[in-house]
């Protein structure tokens, strides 16, 4: 994709909760989470991590031939999504996995 078309793809008018969220950022309004409030947040986040990581099936590394503009587009995506690559393609087969078996049940 080109600039151009990623800008007319992303680039599109806020709702009024971004508008807010936004103008709220631009006017300072933002803190850091610092000391022990930021501890306790860490470990909960930590916490429901594992027990989001901890409920997934094991994970296998396999080798596939894929074409290389397929790549590119997903690589650009998942910039754009701000994970890696890898991660967007398992996404991908995942919500296709999940959803023939949706159709087939």
């Amino acid at each position: 994709m080109t600039d151009k078309e990623l800008k007319e793809k992303y680039d599109k008018p806020m709702d009024d909760y971004e508008r807010k969220v936004m103008e709220s950022l631009e006017n300072d309004e933002w803190q850091p989470v610092q000391g022990k409030r930021k501890d306790d947040l860490m470990a909960k986040m930590r916490e429901a991590a594992k027990n989001t990581v901890g409920k997934r099936r094991i994970k296998k590394a396999y080798s596939i031939r894929l074409f290389i503009d397929d790549v590119d587009k997903i690589r650009e995506e998942a910039a754009l999504e701000g994970i890696p690559y890898q991660t967007l393609i398992g996404s991908i087969l995942h919500k296709y996995v999940l959803k023939r078996s949706a159709e087939t049940a």
